[in-house]
């Protein structure tokens, strides 16, 4: 399997590489499609699968052995080509590598102190004269005994690497530090006339990228994913460009430490956010904190102020009233709860049978606000993971989830569709006394004369009045 997934390609070989060199296949040029008319999806998935199923076969007839079809594969490349072949084959295989001596720790991760027993052994192969080794010899030894990298994680925290194996340490600045690049998928946004989503949320990044940098104790030269001089470090971004294509972008950054400060006091100091008032909840507080730092990095008219902005104030009501019925429920079902909730906003926005043109510069804000969520989570995240167990330096801000900040876009659609046609000045009211307690049916009524005076979390965070 790992031979067929390399010679396919995968994060290492690039797709189509080896096309001409296996066995049965056309004469062509790797990476170009021969004809327009076989370019078609149905075309292309047909000749992977004839493609698919013919290297399964010849991969068969070797029984275990990889020395062999190694050996044939590369020897089909001219001579001048063998030694770039070989080395996306090996680095390819080297990605399959699975170091038994080092499982311990995952396996008593899963199942606690007692791990069940490996069935499985590796007997390095020893050839007779290494100066001499083959390809085929090569890709065993590697796939056997892996690739000498070094670990990039013995310099973690033992609470640092226990975040990060309950997933809650984000992907991208462990991407950007240790692999190649943040690769920036699109989502559904607006492809023609805006720039990509998640540029909104480029400062965000660069806090994370340089704080892990500085959590993991190391020269940032020796990382594989960090470029340039030590005054003026960057790394890689890969993002949409157009409708239809990735650019590869440098990206610089800086090294940044909490030092003695707390969790809050990093993040006044670096993104200007306040601390949590006693008067309202830290949930409500971390989503004035999302509408706050999307307002400051989107510098568009439709978060200039947050108070008019039909968006902002869509997704604010649909995250308040999902919150609060949760909390309300919170002996039931979770699941049950979010499903019930999800079905009422259907309802409630198909219930006039009212219809409006899609807009895409909605969709595109809440592309937006969920980027800026997942990156400021991320960020809360790490902090937290970062200083003393048990201390009082933590972020204290508490992030809500996306599928209750985010329950039904549909909604946030329809209503942001509605307050747009109201003036201004109208949007906050009718925010306050016809969609909130339309959205929170039997909730206490009470609730309400809380909320009301607060705006919605916003006039603590001065997010009334925000110019950017």
């Amino acid at each position: 399997m790992p031979l067929f997934a390399a010679l396919c390609g995968n994060d290492y070989t690039p797709p189509g590489f080896f096309n001409s060199h296996l066995p049965g296949s056309a004469p062509q040029q790797p990476y170009v499609r021969p004809t327009a008319q076989a370019a078609s999806n149905s075309a292309v998935a047909s000749r992977n699968a004839i493609k698919f199923r013919r290297l399964v076969d010849w991969l068969s007839g070797f029984g275990d052995d990889i020395v062999e079809p190694v050996e044939r594969v590369l020897s089909s490349f001219p001579i001048s080509k063998r030694p770039e072949a070989a080395h996306y084959l090996h680095t390819g295989l080297a990605a399959y590598h699975v170091p038994l001596e080092k499982l311990s720790p995952y396996l008593k991760f899963l199942f606690g102190e007692t791990p069940p027993p490996s069935r499985v052994s590796q007997m390095p192969p020893t050839p007779g004269d290494l100066n001499r080794e083959s390809y085929g010899a090569k890709a065993l030894r590697i796939l056997v005994e892996g690739v000498g990298d070094p670990d990039y994680l013995a310099s973690w925290s033992p609470r640092l690497m226990q975040a990060f194996r309950h997933a809650r340490i984000l992907t991208h600045p462990c991407d950007a530090l240790y692999a190649y690049g943040i690769v920036c998928n699109p989502v559904v946004e607006d492809f023609q006339s805006r720039e990509p989503f998640h540029l909104c949320t480029l400062p965000l990044r660069r806090l994370l990228v340089g704080l892990l940098l500085d959590a993991c104790h190391a020269d940032g030269r020796r990382l594989p994913g960090v470029y340039g001089p030590p005054h003026r470090p960057f790394y890689s971004e890969y993002r949409r460009v157009g409708c239809t294509s990735l650019e590869k972008c440098r990206v610089s950054f800086e090294r940044v430490s909490l030092r003695d400060s707390t969790g809050s006091e990093f993040l006044q100091r670096h993104l200007n956010v306040p601390p949590c008032p006693h008067i309202i909840p830290a949930w409500l507080h971390g989503l004035a904190c999302v509408l706050f730092l999307w307002a400051r990095f989107n510098a568009r008219p439709e978060s200039v102020k947050l108070a008019s902005s039909p968006i902002a104030l869509a997704v604010c009501v649909c995250a308040v009233a999902t919150q609060m019925r949760l909390l309300q429920h919170a002996g039931g079902g979770t699941l049950e709860v979010r499903i019930a909730i999800v079905r009422d906003f259907r309802s409630y926005s198909r219930s006039r049978g009212e219809m409006e043109p899609l807009r895409f510069y909605f969709l595109h804000a809440i592309a937006q606000l969920q980027s800026v969520l997942l990156h400021l989570t991320g960020l809360v995240w790490l902090i937290d993971a970062l200083v003393p167990e048990g201390g009082d330096s933590t972020c204290g801000m508490e992030m809500l989830p996306p599928q209750v900040m985010f329950p039904s876009g549909c909604l946030a659609h329809h209503i942001a569709c509605r307050l747009s046609g109201l003036s201004p000045d109208k949007r906050l009211p009718s925010v306050l006394t016809y969609w909130l307690p339309r959205l929170l049916g039997r909730v206490e009524a009470g609730f309400l004369e809380r909320v009301s005076p607060i705006n919605l979390s916003a006039s603590h965070c001065g997010l009334q009045n925000v110019s950017v």
